[in-house]
């Protein structure tokens, strides 16, 4: 996933993160939903196929709990970020 943005504080960046917070998650994005997000954000450096296979490519195995904790902290994350980007 983050091979998709050279900003990783981007706003469409952190909407498709909460979007898709796992692999799991991601499985179920639709394509409709991706073209949307890019489209409102007016972001052209990938297309809404590239997200998706870049999203669904194979994750790394671990425990339930641990993308579970993981997910949990990135949603802190992301709310602290969206609070500096719409400051800046």
């Amino acid at each position: 996933m983050l091979s998709l943005a050279n900003d990783l504080a981007a706003t469409w960046f952190l909407e498709l993160w909460e979007k898709a917070p796992t692999p799991a998650k991601a499985i179920g994005l639709r394509k409709s939903a991706v073209e949307r997000l890019l489209k409102r954000y007016r972001t052209r450096r990938v297309d809404a196929e590239t997200v998706l296979r870049r999203l669904r490519e194979p994750a790394i195995k671990v425990a339930i709990r641990v993308a579970e904790a993981a997910s949990v902290h990135m949603r802190s994350l992301i709310t602290r970020l969206h609070v500096v980007v719409s400051r800046a």
